[in-house]
């Protein structure tokens, strides 16, 4: 035990911030947000209300869409949102093999051992 080296298991779940709250993946979700908001503020104008929020209401989408992205997460697998539909996709376009087995058949595994 002397003179050997001890690896240990170090798993942290803390995200570091990178600016205020935010982490490295947040701020890859949010940053195409603003952009697309910014670009929609351009080309769309405000809608004839007299509520200042309520006129520019239709620019928040993309943030609000790039929020999603950011932060939700899955409780029962952990995955975020764009690794969840990713995963489901692939799942949903695999090739699947289904063989059928009556009780009395041998399984395809002690067929091959033959």
């Amino acid at each position: 035990m002397y003179g050997e080296y001890h690896e240990v298991p170090y798993k942290s779940n803390v995200q570091e911030a990178i600016i205020g709250p935010f982490s490295w993946s947040q701020l890859l979700w949010l940053a195409p947000g603003v952009i697309g908001s910014y670009q929609l503020a351009k080309i769309i104008p405000k809608i004839p209300v007299d509520s200042i929020l309520f006129s520019r209401i239709h620019w928040f989408i993309p943030i609000v869409i790039s929020l999603v992205f950011a932060f939700f997460k899955d409780p029962k697998t952990n995955l975020s949102l764009f690794q969840l539909i990713v995963t489901k996709v692939k799942l949903k376009k695999r090739n699947r093999t289904f063989y059928y087995r009556r009780k009395n058949m041998p399984s395809v595994n002690e067929v091959e051992d033959r």
